[in-house]
């Protein structure tokens, strides 16, 4: 699938739920989504800075494709960080870094965070786009 379908997909189903308690749920199954992430990869190096929560965010480079592992200790940030690899993981270095992340806005999470979670979301994303970058460079 592509990064463009699973944004699409995304959206369809968040902006489906009128009540935002029905699309913090649909956000914690991204969580549960989440392939299990070894303890080894938890350390300083993968931690997202300026999370609220304990964030950690992997990445390796295979066949030309970016992939992602990612937990965290809070569940509406590993929700988020969830939702973020399903959304561009699997995909090029050139489709992660041609592609913004205004479909946070467009379903109406950034509006619904605190602004320490908004910083740690914004974090988030530029930490996927450095990995992206550093394996364009490769």
């Amino acid at each position: 699938m592509t990064i463009e379908e699973k944004k699409d997909l995304v959206i369809k189903k968040l902006t489906s739920f009128t009540d935002w308690e029905d699309r913090y749920r649909q956000i914690l199954s991204y969580a549960k989504k989440l392939p299990l992430m070894n303890d080894q990869l938890k350390t300083d190096e993968f931690l997202v800075k300026g999370c609220q929560s304990k964030v950690w965010l992997w990445y390796e480079f295979n066949q030309g494709k970016v992939i992602f592992l990612a937990d965290s200790d809070g569940i509406i940030t590993k929700g988020i960080i969830g939702l973020l690899v399903y959304v561009y993981s699997g995909q090029t270095p050139q489709e992660i870094l041609s592609t913004p992340f205004d479909f946070l806005k467009e379903v109406g999470i950034t509006e619904h965070l605190s602004s320490n979670r908004r910083n740690g979301l914004a974090n988030m994303c530029k930490l996927i786009q450095t990995y992206a970058q550093n394996c364009q460079e490769k």
